[in-house]
């Protein structure tokens, strides 16, 4: 899974309101910090910019952290239908946030 640093991520826009962060992913599990939490075994629906396709992630669980700021729970899970298309214009968002 690509590590994770103090930068700012790809910023997704979550169904039902809220936004999630991407903080690490390898193209199959990914981790985030969202807004809300989601139960084990639901699938999250979010969308990228004006992208009309949605990215969908299975949740293995989330947690609240200590930190009460803008996205308070760290939510693990693997990406759904996620098309290559999809997969590498994330990837490239994430690694280019690891560069600044």
């Amino acid at each position: 899974m690509t590590p994770k640093s103090g930068a700012a991520r790809a910023i997704l826009g979550l169904e039902g309101g809220g936004t999630a962060e991407v903080t690490a992913s390898d193209g199959t599990v990914v981790e985030l910090l969202a807004s809300r939490a989601f139960p084990p075994g639901s699938t999250l629906t979010m969308r990228r910019g004006d992208d009309p396709r949605p990215l969908r992630i299975k949740v293995r669980g989330s947690k609240r952290l200590a930190d009460e700021g803008e996205r308070p729970f760290r939510v693990e899970g693997r990406f759904v239908d996620l098309t290559r298309e999809q997969r590498d214009t994330l990837l490239s968002a994430v690694r280019a946030d690891e560069d600044h």
